[in-house]
């Protein structure tokens, strides 16, 4: 069985979390209070003009899209998407022009659905030891 190294939580009651359900259950409320928008029809602030110039076009180039995929860390962990970076790293010239055309789709009409979704994972860390 596996050992929990993570120590207990309080609840705002002045109650002890110990088991890992019970706090992995506190962690998610409160990144769920955290994450509660009051109005989610409220339109953005409007902010200062900061330059006088604007963007009327992005262009994206398969040469910039190797040049990212190259330089992917290939010690990371895989996405959402589940692709390995190596795969990404070491596959960037044959993905690169066809990343370079989804993502000109994308800036010139939508962004898929499934782009804005996110995995949000607390990790626990050891702490260090003197």
């Amino acid at each position: 069985m596996r050992q929990d190294n993570v120590p207990p939580f309080t609840r705002p009651d002045g109650s002890m979390a110990t088991s890992s359900e019970d706090k992995a259950a506190l962690l998610a409320e409160l990144f769920a209070r955290k994450m509660q928008v009051d109005d989610p029809y409220r339109p953005p602030p409007i902010l200062p003009r900061e330059s006088d110039h604007t963007i009327t076009s992005v262009s994206v180039t398969a040469a910039q899209v190797e040049k990212v995929l190259r330089d992917v860390d290939a010690g990371k962990a895989t996405g959402p998407d589940n692709i390995i970076p190596r795969v990404l790293r070491n596959c960037a010239k044959e993905l690169s022009e066809p990343l370079a055309n989804i993502f000109s789709a994308c800036l010139e009409e939508k962004w898929p659905a499934a782009w804005k979704e996110v995995n949000v994972v607390p990790v626990h860390k050891k702490r260090l030891q003197d």
